[in-house]
């Protein structure tokens, strides 16, 4: 059997192909942004590049000051990005750095200004604990043109050093230095 379609047939079956542009047209919100608006959103995040950049001048810094520390670097979902414990520092700085960064993240701030506000409140440092927030000094968010992008944390500085260490990695970045 030998199927023939006739011109208006053959247009008629083709006009049932959604082509992309066609389906974006068509897609949720068409003809309504507004809409489209309040089911979605777009966000601002830390590259690979940017936190490459940020972790190559901590470690220059440490090098420096020849000092040994771990630095941890997350995007806005949290995601480690960027990870580095230089030799001879300590394995217990891993966790901590991680979780610093994630904390500063989340909360939008300094991880000094929950060590601050745990010392003087022990059901507030329990709230923190029990919420996967560390209280320990030593993580940044870190804000490009006012959102925050990510966060970023050094462990193992001494001294409690560890935001000079930050602060360092932020400058390169030209980000905004948290109060």
């Amino acid at each position: 059997m030998i199927i023939t379609l006739r011109p208006i047939a053959l247009a008629a079956a083709l006009s049932l192909v959604v082509s992309p542009a066609t389906a974006q047209q068509n897609g949720p919100g068409a003809g309504n942004s507004k809409q489209f608006d309040t089911v979605t959103r777009q966000i601002s995040t830390l590259s690979a590049m940017g936190s490459q950049t940020m972790g190559d001048a901590v470690i220059a810094l440490a090098v420096a000051r020849k000092q040994t520390v771990t630095v941890a670097i997350v995007d806005a979902g949290g995601n480690l990005l960027y990870f580095r414990r230089m030799d001879g520092t300590g394995t217990g700085t891993i966790p901590a750095a991680i979780g610093k960064a994630k904390s500063a993240l989340a909360l939008e701030a300094p991880t000094q200004t929950f060590s601050d506000m745990a010392s003087r409140n022990l059901g507030l440092a329990l709230g923190f604990l029990s919420s996967d927030f560390t209280i320990l000094g030593g993580g940044q968010p870190i804000r490009i043109n006012g959102m925050v992008v990510g966060g970023i944390a050094v462990s193992g500085g001494a001294g409690g050093e560890d935001d000079l260490y930050n602060n360092a990695g932020l400058a390169a970045i030209g980000a905004t230095l948290a109060d």
